[in-house]
């Protein structure tokens, strides 16, 4: 199956889905479309498809230019080629096609219009499509509102500081309403420096959406509290302050803070220097951030060392914490490689870029992580006394894999990052966070577990947050109750829902006796609460588990084949069950994700992301 071809088909189907969902004609398309286009963004591969040299060098021209066009343009409707997945049988060979499509409708881009076309690589038929939004868009772009809003600078026009766009999240009730996406940056109460959009209705103004495009470990503040020093328009991605010397690999000893010696920690080494920069993995390295903000962090400069040799152990050597950080980067790159034939974060072979020692405006120790898409790089505060507590720096693995996955995911996807769409992106990166610490063998002195951040705080016996029982850490739902907070009723709701899925996760993985150690949820504990109340569950259920590989396995396949970019609690369990399918067939592991997410109060049903059927013959 040709490259071109497997373009040629995806047009065909998604051309057929829109003119069956707009017309009651039974007229059969069985060529393209003559009105439609694709444009190819980016391509990505399964690793055996790798061998295909000559499919592997037209995918990354068309990807790389960006212009490689097929057929004509539907006044109406585009769709731009994101990318193509390749699933291969034992023998290599082709057996299924996904290509993701991102929506335009009239030139707008459509939030919430994107999705997934799944082919039958043995006979090139349609399998399914993937998508949230099916209803055929019908809308008067000139009913637009340009009226003066109110900024931080003063009055400015929608018109002067947004883009117009169709929003039609249909997880937010929306399926299709003429939007104005207002994009600004700015600094949230906790000192983050954060990209987030804004999304008015365009006939009236009213703020529809709000969702954030920088992911942090911790809540921020934000929208319950306005950004500081806001700038309107997409940020400029800054010049690369630093030059990167020439080097040969070298593996080094990190003295880490939180994970004993490590004796292999991969560096650079230029001949006269050694860095914390490494060429094995595309020249992923780490810079000191000591007396710089979130904003200018990228301004620091790169470790280096006279003898290979990183920390001593405590934080009194800025090196220390760097060398957490760098390691973080290294074994989460090796987890998604090895596991998934991930290469890297955008699957080109590039790794990601760590700046530790953050902090906030006044120079206190910044309390937050977090992936910032725009250069990208994770960044690390050294904390302190923080609201809710002290702490030691953020640089725990399972807190530099959790950002990594961000990273993972955000390229993947491209979550909306509000309501279940972001509880579903924080527990991915969660999911991912404790796999990659189960992954991370060669640590001496570290015990792999399903509870996050107990090692940053300085009180003992204290975590951040549990896969086993969400509700524990005080805050965190273990139960999908109808209706979930908003973000009208908590800031941040997402990292209460999360633990939805982090519990479902482990109840699949890990499975529970009796509800022991995990309780499972009973539609009772639903009852007689406030819709802000964390959800406790209380039920004894046995369920077996299936592992945490083959668990884990599972939600990368949902997560890179069939979540869109408003994906629900609904939508995930549809995935995950199509995952299972086709990862173990005709086992009983489908059977267990089904259980597993009624555990959970996830019940099939739902409004969600779809898996359209093919009905046509």
């Amino acid at each position: 199956m040709t490259y071109e071809g497997v373009v040629a088909l995806a047009m065909s189907y998604m051309n057929q889905n829109i003119q069956n969902a707009s017309s009651t004609s039974t007229e059969i398309f069985s060529e393209l479309d003559k009105d439609n286009t694709f444009v190819v963004k980016e391509v990505l591969y399964d690793t055996v498809a790798l061998a295909m040299s000559y499919i592997n060098q037209n995918i990354k021209n068309a990807s790389s230019t960006s212009t490689e066009i097929f057929s004509e343009l539907d006044k109406d409707n585009m769709f731009v080629v994101k990318e193509v997945l390749y699933d291969t049988d034992k023998d290599g060979h082709q057996v299924a096609v996904h290509v993701r499509l991102d929506r335009f409708y009239k030139g707008l881009r459509v939030i919430g219009g994107d999705s997934i076309v799944h082919i039958n690589a043995t006979d090139q038929s349609l399998s399914g499509i993937s998508q949230t939004l099916l209803e055929p868009l019908k809308i008067d772009t000139e009913d637009v509102v340009t009226a003066n809003v109110q900024v931080s600078r003063g009055m400015e026009t929608f018109a002067n500081i947004g883009e117009l766009v169709v929003y039609g999240r249909t997880s937010m009730g929306y399926n299709g309403t003429l939007a104005w996406d207002v994009m600004m940056s700015g600094i949230a109460e906790d000192g983050t420096y954060m990209t987030v959009h804004v999304i008015h209705d365009a006939e009236t103004g009213e703020v529809l959406d709000q969702f954030s495009d920088t992911k942090t470990y911790r809540p921020t503040g934000w929208p319950g509290k306005p950004l500081s020093n806001v700038t309107y328009g997409k940020p400029q991605m800054n010049t690369p302050l630093i030059v990167l010397p020439t080097v040969t690999p070298a593996s080094g000893i990190g003295n880490t803070l939180f994970l004993g010696m490590i004796d292999n920690l991969a560096t650079g080494y230029d001949g006269t220097k050694y860095y914390l920069l490494d060429p094995t993995r595309n020249y992923m390295y780490t810079t000191d951030a000591t007396g710089l903000t979130y904003e200018d962090a990228d301004e620091g400069p790169l470790f280096m060392s006279d003898d290979n040799e990183w920390g001593d152990g405590t934080i009194a050597a800025t090196d220390t914490v760097a060398a957490d950080a760098d390691y973080a980067a290294q074994v989460s790159f090796d987890y998604f490689l090895q596991v998934f034939g991930r290469r890297g974060v955008f699957n080109n072979q590039d790794g990601i870029y760590s700046r530790v020692h953050v902090e906030v405006p006044g120079g206190a120790g910044w309390c937050n992580s977090a992936y910032d898409p725009e250069s990208p790089h994770i960044l690390y505060g050294d904390a302190g006394t923080c609201p809710d507590g002290e702490y030691w720096p953020q640089t725990a693995l399972d807190i530099g894999a959790h950002e990594y996955t961000h990273a993972v995911a955000d390229a993947i996807v491209g979550w909306n990052y509000s309501g279940e769409t972001a509880a579903l992106d924080e527990a991915t990166s969660d999911i991912f966070g404790a796999m990659i610490e189960f992954f991370a063998q060669d640590v001496p002195f570290y015990s792999p577990n399903y509870i996050f951040d107990f090692q940053t705080y300085k009180n003992p016996g204290k975590f951040d947050r549990s896969m086993i029982q969400p509700s524990d850490d005080g805050n965190s739902f273990d139960c999908y109750c109808d209706p979930l907070p908003t973000g009208a009723d908590v800031e941040e709701p997402w990292y209460c829902t999360m633990g939805i899925a982090n519990h479902f996760f482990y109840l699949l993985a890990e499975g529970t006796t009796n509800g022991v150690p995990s309780k499972t949820c009973n539609p009772e504990d639903c009852e007689n609460r406030n819709v802000t109340e964390k959800v406790t569950a209380t039920g004894t259920e046995t369920l077996e588990g299936i592992g945490k590989e083959k668990a884990a396995a599972i939600w990368f396949r949902a997560l890179s084949r069939y979540f869109t970019t408003d994906i629900n609690y609904s939508g995930a369990r549809e995935a995950t069950v199509k995952a299972a399918k086709d990862l173990y067939k005709k086992g009983s592991e489908a059977e267990a994700v089904k259980n597993a997410w009624d555990a959970v109060l996830v019940i099939s049903g739902k409004a969600g992301s779809k898996t359209k059927k093919n009905t046509r013959k």
